[in-house]
């Protein structure tokens, strides 16, 4: 029986036995190279009327699919809220109100059907300022700790309200991105951890699980020192395991096989500044060497974003190679049943 990419997704998401390696990438930004048209999003989408903005919407949802199906995506994350990439500068990427994140979240869902799993952002729970005053953010985690635990209680219960609101809308599931490592370890050690983000977290993942609503986080950095909790939280999986802050995809699914799904670990620098055939021989390693440990539970991903100016052809070997390990894999299945 052929699955659909969607089901394909879940069936690696929960670990059941599958020939292939679902992809998935958390923010894709190649849509003119892989669909010939740019979203219409940010300040460009404000100015539009209701009218205008209902077609929009359901255009981007077209312009997605179109480069869902162009690189074998097996899942889908929405355009989110508004966030800066640096002081004043907004992301290329950005709804600009939730009503048009909603709307959004509808039209993709009316144009992908139930083929392709959706995502729901949220962003929580701990407020490490951005651009603010980390001085200060820092000295309130000593002086003020019951103020700073009450906001992060706080944040998760509004968050868990707009997740109704994204799953009402259309998504099947919610990624929480939530950066909270350097490359060489948390923002706060495992122990502030334990105090400031892991009981707010865990109302989170909790109200998920109760729900069946599949659950990820995502974060960049460092995240060996608390990845047994990481493990104990009860999220169902983790984006982007990040390469460069050393964190080795193949010794995690070693320790996390059945209880944690990765999703991960391609260096975005190699497919930006590397060649065709490193970008291949890099994605079949990690393919080749996750699938050592489980035959399951691990969804192929870039380690972060797939951003503008990155070669097409790259990201094509990139495909290329993940095509070419499914079909050794089904093949693989095919001569197991004969």
């Amino acid at each position: 029986m052929n699955l659909t990419p969607k089901q394909q997704f879940l069936k690696a998401f929960r670990h059941e036995s599958i020939p292939c390696v679902p992809g998935f990438e958390i923010e894709f930004q190649l849509y003119r190279e892989y669909a010939g048209e740019w979203p219409v999003v940010g300040e460009e989408m404000a100015k539009l009327s209701p009218k205008e903005r209902e077609l929009a919407h359901g255009h981007n949802a077209e312009i997605m699919i179109r480069a869902a199906e162009a690189c074998h995506h097996n899942a889908l994350k929405d355009i989110g809220a508004m966030w800066e990439i640096s002081p004043g500068q907004p992301a290329d990427l950005y709804m600009p109100t939730l009503e048009d994140r909603l709307a959004h979240l509808r039209a993709l869902r009316k144009v992908a059907g139930d083929d392709y799993f959706i995502f729901g952002t949220v962003y929580l729970p701990l407020s490490i300022p951005l651009f603010g005053d980390l001085t200060a953010y820092s000295m309130e985690l000593i002086d003020e700790p019951e103020k700073c635990e009450a906001r992060s209680m706080s944040a998760v219960h509004e968050m868990l309200q707009l997740q109704e609101q994204l799953l009402e809308a259309g998504a099947d599931g919610i990624l929480d991105d939530c950066d909270l490592a350097f490359n060489t370890g948390t923002f706060l050690s495992p122990d502030m951890m334990d105090q400031f983000f892991f009981p707010a977290f865990k109302v989170w993942t909790e109200a998920c699980n109760k729900d069946n609503i599949p659950c990820v986080w995502h974060s960049d950095g460092n995240l060996n020192g608390i990845f047994d909790r990481i493990l104990e939280s009860g999220v169902n999986a983790l984006h982007c395991i990040d390469p460069l802050a050393d964190m080795d995809i193949a010794a995690l699914k070693r320790r996390s096989k059945g209880k944690l799904t990765l999703i991960g670990n391609i260096d975005c620098s190699i497919i930006h500044m590397g060649t065709p055939e490193q970008c291949y021989e890099k994605t079949t390693e990690i393919l080749t060497a996750v699938r050592a440990e489980e035959a399951s539970g691990h969804i192929f991903s870039s380690c972060n974003t797939i951003f503008l100016g990155m070669p097409k052809e790259n990201y094509d070997a990139v495909i290329a190679a993940r095509l070419d390990f499914n079909k050794k894999l089904q093949a693989e299945a095919d001569a197991a049943r004969q």
